[in-house]
């Protein structure tokens, strides 16, 4: 696995450039979503696409807690035992207004 980012709650929706693989052409996402090695390298270039991982999917599930995130974000990286972290110390309330 290459680099990889996940975006949890972002502020603003994402739009994938139209440059990428069909299914993810200048598809808008709303909510959280990952920005995969896979779709974001060149293989015929040998590189990674400028621009900060320009291309994402949406999460399978689009985690409604930290503690969720922490379980898709082990699954999605193949990481065992994320789930025993410990939450930060802010609120989602203060974030997310729940």
């Amino acid at each position: 696995m290459g680099l990889v980012r996940i975006e949890w709650r972002p502020l603003a929706a994402h739009t994938n450039p139209a440059n990428c693989a069909p299914h993810l052409s200048m598809k808008r996402i709303v909510g959280s979503h990952i920005h995969g090695f896979d779709m974001n390298w060149l293989a015929d270039l040998d590189r990674l696409r400028t621009g900060n991982l320009p291309v994402a999917e949406p999460l399978s599930i689009d985690p409604s807690s930290f503690q969720e995130l922490l379980v898709v974000v082990g699954r999605e990286l193949k990481i065992a035992g994320l789930e025993k972290i410990e939450p930060p110390p802010w609120r989602e309330a203060d974030f997310f207004g729940i």
